[in-house]
């Protein structure tokens, strides 16, 4: 049955091709055809055939004719380009082109065709040498330029550098040291250029001489301090200058005021371990002539509640460990002298609340505050560079960390705000290029740490 489908649609196909070329019982015969559509050379024409019996046409296309161009040329000189202009004389079709113009043809500095000049010509003579034209003047930081020019054709004949001058030296007077005031050696610098040629040296301040308590430079007192403690013990200190504090000795006081004065030289630090577990210190008073507290200055001292520093204090450093396990140390305000905060300098202060870290402290060690338990605000001062391994660590009531504007903190080290189960968000100084590891583990309120714009961290731990 498919066999017999597949041929009758054959013969259907093949009957159809037929009735397509025949008309009727007849095979078409065409005539010569006529022209009815001229070709012209912008638009094809059709040439049309008809059978001779049945009146049956078929058309074709006559292709477009090619332009027939007339062409004018003006030509091209050295001052004036030129144009070449074909116009179609069928249909009128034009095309423009431009001709470039010439190039000149120098003869003796002037062209034969157009007179223009020759700017590269140079008439031959004998050039006249110029005074030095000084182009940039020598200062004693730069050298300068010179050159000398003919006068006639302006070509350039020398050229040279001219040396650097000399500095223009001012002394800088040295300056003498007192007893209240540092000095300075004597020094120079260039006027012009402000160079430093030779450096000034700072001079230490001189040491008191005190007679009669008085000193016999400055004439400044002994001492003015009042309620100062006796019976403290004071060691020598190695520059034989000043001495330390060194223990509370015989002193029953608990309220201890450290002089600034003894035996009339000048207290300038806390020993090691001076005031260690001394449980019935209550308060101390530091005069401003600390420059220096030692390590476990004051350790467990467990009664301590408060620590003064008198107006005006040299403290640059407080070292590792000065008041571990102060447990009633409620707050402390540093002086704005103070640089470093040292490793375990507040650790286990659980009753710590408060605490002022000045702008000029540029480190907080590692376990500075670890197990702070009371501490719930910190302001990090934009001075601090970096805060060490679990500095801040286990402070369970630490709700806010904020960190001053133009903050220059560079890293953030091991475990610092480890535990800070109360830290709900903390935004990170765009400074900070490295964060250690378990930085913010068992935080457990912590919903967010925002990175600033333009953050250059490279490092999380």
């Amino acid at each position: 049955m498919k066999k017999i489908t597949k041929l009758s649609t054959i013969i259907f196909i093949l009957i159809s091709l037929i009735n397509l070329s025949s008309c009727g019982e007849h095979q078409h015969t065409f005539d010569e055809g006529r022209i009815i559509q001229e070709a012209s050379c912008l638009a094809e024409g059709i040439k049309e055939y008809k059978c001779t019996k049945c009146d049956e046409t078929k058309q074709e296309t006559i292709n477009k004719l090619e332009h027939i161009y007339e062409i004018t040329i003006i030509k091209a000189t050295c001052s004036k380009k030129g144009s070449e202009t074909k116009v179609c004389k069928l249909c009128n079709d034009t095309i423009e082109i431009e001709l470039d113009k010439k190039d000149h043809n120098y003869i003796d500095g002037k062209c034969s065709n157009c007179d223009a000049k020759d700017p590269n010509y140079k008439e031959e003579h004998t050039h006249t040498e110029s005074d030095w034209i000084i182009l940039k003047e020598a200062t004693c930081t730069k050298e300068g330029k010179k050159q000398k020019k003919c006068t006639s054709c302006d070509e350039v004949l020398s050229e040279e550098t001219i040396k650097k001058l000399d500095h223009t030296i001012v002394i800088d007077k040295a300056v003498e040291a007192t007893c209240k005031k540092t000095g300075l050696t004597e020094g120079s610098h260039c006027s012009v250029c402000k160079e430093v040629i030779k450096k000034q040296e700072v001079i230490e301040k001189l040491n008191h001489n005190y007679i009669d308590g008085i000193c016999t430079i400055c004439n400044e007192e002994v001492s003015s301090q009042e309620n100062v403690s006796e019976g403290l013990l004071f060691e020598l200190n190695a520059d034989n200058k000043s001495y330390g504090v060194s223990g509370i000795g015989k002193c029953k006081d608990t309220n201890i005021v450290i002089p600034n004065i003894y035996k009339g030289l000048p207290v300038t630090s806390v020993k090691k371990d001076a005031f260690l577990y001394c449980y019935e210190l209550e308060n101390i008073t530091i005069p401003n002539s600390i420059i220096n507290i030692e390590e476990f200055a004051f350790e467990s001292c467990k009664n301590l509640k408060s620590v003064i520093f008198e107006k005006g204090s040299k403290l640059t450093s407080i070292e590792n460990n000065v008041f571990e396990d102060c447990t009633s140390l409620i707050s402390i305000e540093i002086p704005s002298s103070v640089t470093n905060i040292g490793d375990s300098a507040f650790l286990r202060c659980d009753s710590l609340e408060n605490i002022t870290i000045p702008s000029s402290v540029t480190n907080i060690g590692d376990s500075a505050f670890l197990w702070c338990d009371s501490l719930e605000n910190i302001t990090i001062p934009n001075s601090i560079i970096s805060i060490g391994d679990s500095a801040f660590k286990s402070c369970i009531r630490l709700e806010n960390v904020i960190f001053e504007e133009n903050s220059k903190l560079i890293s953030i080290g091991d475990n610092a705000f480890y535990s800070c189960t109360n830290l709900t968000s903390i935004e990170i100084p765009s400074s900070v290029t490295s964060i250690g590891s378990f930085v913010f583990k068992t935080c457990e309120n912590l919903k967010s740490v925002i990175f600033k714009e333009e953050s250059k961290l490279t490092s999380i731990g």
